[in-house]
């Protein structure tokens, strides 16, 4: 019962962090589009659009997927950590004299 319960918080805790992955992904993206319209006029002509297109595309690619692919990994391992120590204090009171 102890492992399809904590494999159940793993999965359930999974998918949250792939939505809020997803709605934080939207958010960065939409948050960079409004300040690079809202840029002034000399700051088109200084910077390449080249450089402009990578911020949007490679950049924010992979800050989407490292950002959710660690914080999973971080909420997994903190949940693992917290079912082992419960597991572990209640079993060592049965098998300690």
């Amino acid at each position: 019962m102890g492992t399809g319960l904590l494999l159940f918080f793993m999965l359930a805790c999974s998918f949250a962090m792939k939505e809020g992955a997803a709605r934080s992904g939207r958010k960065l993206h939409y948050e960079c589009l409004v300040r690079v319209l809202h840029a002034p006029t000399s700051w088109f002509e200084e910077t390449p659009s080249g450089r402009i297109m990578s911020r949007f595309s490679a950049d924010l690619s992979l800050v989407d997927l490292r950002l959710s692919e660690m914080t999973d990994v971080f909420v997994q391992f903190t949940f693992t950590i917290l079912a082992l120590a419960i597991t572990i204090c209640m079993i060592v009171p049965h098998v300690t004299p």
